[in-house]
This record gives C-alpha cells, structure tokens and sequence, in this order.
C-alpha cells in the first residue's frame, strides 16, 4: 500500500498555489502541526474503525454487530482457515487506504482533495491498480493470502466503510492548528 500511495501522490504536479507560501528553507520542519494532525486523527480513525470491525462480535453467536450474515473468523483463524470476517477487515483496511490517498492530495490549508484529480493520470491509474489488485487478491487469494470471495453486499460495506474517510478527513481540516511562518499563503499582487 505504502509503495503504491507514495508513488501515486509524488506524481502530484504542484499548483500555482504553491507560489503563494514562502520558501521553508533548510530549517523548516519535517512534520508539522497539519501534518501531526492529519497523522494523528486518520490513524485514530482507521484503527478504531478496524477495531470495531474486528471485535464487534455478539460473544454468545459470535455473529458481526456490523456486517449481517458474518460470523467472527476467529475460530477458523485458529485453523489456518480462510473467514468472510477477516477477509472484510482486510478489505476494509486496504479501501480506507485508497480513500486517504484521496485525502493527501491536499496537506496544507486546501480543502477540495478533487481539485485537478483528473489532471494527474498517473495517481489515478495507480488508484484504479490498487482496486483491481485487491479484488483480484479477494476474490482468487484463497489459500494463498486466506481470504473467501465476497458478495456483492460485503463489497458495498467495504468500500462504503473506507469512503467515510473523506467526509472525516474534510472535518479534519476544519480543526485549527498552528502554522508554520512558511505555511501561510499571502497572495501577491501581479507586476
């Protein structure tokens, strides 16, 4: 996942935009306050989303609270057996993943992250890899990664789990923090 975002979000052409912050120079800091933010609160959100996933189990059926018709995939886990639960955990986690790519678009004070996605074939080409790869992965792993094919409805949930971190990451920017002097933007006037 890391190599494939990295790749995708390093072909990110830069705005004009750009020309509006001050040079960071060799004494900026490698992560800043947004970045700390962003950091922070995507990994809260995608471990406590994977969390309640992963052990929202009724204790005495052992069925999902949050996928209907799953059953905790614990005990085939213990069998070195494939599960429809860890199989949507795994597919969940990869599509919150691909959202959040879409979300680190923008890391300053911008906050459409589909401004100009279609300017950049690249990033969208690797998305589009990204999702067949998981589905291919999904759906043929079997024994290889032990995973079960899903349905079309255990599909839905996953990737409608991993969309709810767009809407979270716009409200993530919405909290304040301290700027760095280079993150400002000022606008200058033409000559």
């Amino acid at each position: 996942m890391d190599t494939m975002a990295a790749l995708a979000l390093g072909t990110e052409k830069p705005t004009l935009r750009l020309l509006n912050r001050k040079p960071y120079g060799k004494s900026g800091k490698l992560i800043t306050w947004i970045m700390l933010r962003n950091i922070l609160g995507h990994g809260l959100f995608q471990t406590s989303i994977l969390f309640a996933i992963l052990f929202a189990v009724n204790s005495e059926t052992g069925a999902s609270l949050l996928f209907p018709g799953v059953y905790s995939g614990k005990s085939l886990m213990a069998a070195e057996q494939a599960s429809t639960h860890y199989t949507m955990v795994f597919n969940t986690f990869v599509f919150l993943q691909v959202f959040n790519e879409i979300n680190s678009r923008k890391v300053n004070l911008q906050r459409n992250v589909f401004d100009g996605i279609f300017t950049n074939p690249i990033f969208c080409g690797i998305i589009l890899l990204t999702v067949v790869v998981q589905i291919l992965i999904v759906e043929f792993g079997g024994i290889a990664v032990k995973t079960v094919p899903l349905t079309y409805d255990q599909w839905l949930y996953c990737i409608l789990i991993g969309y709810m971190t767009l809407p979270f990451g716009f409200l993530l920017r919405l909290i304040p923090v301290p700027l760095e002097e280079w993150e400002k933007e000022t606008e200058y006037e033409e000559i």
